[in-house]
């Protein structure tokens, strides 16, 4: 997923003080989109592919209805 390398962004050194909230901000929301749409994936895939990852239905459905800004 390309949104994967964007939260993975490290913090830039130097930057304002305003600037540093601000981007650290912007990571944040970013993380919270990428579990969102994980945790979404994840509900919609079958028994089958639940098992190639290694999870059982109940383990999809438990982490699919976690809410995003939970880790």
């Amino acid at each position: 997923m390309a949104h994967q390398i964007t939260t993975r962004l490290p913090l830039q050194p130097g930057l304002p003080p305003l600037a540093a909230v601000a981007y650290k901000l912007a990571r944040l929301l970013l993380i919270w989109h990428e579990r969102r749409c994980t945790r979404q994936a994840l509900a919609w895939l079958d028994e089958d592919r639940l098992r190639d990852i290694g999870l059982t239905p109940s383990e999809a459905e438990r982490e699919a209805a976690r809410p995003f800004w939970a880790a």
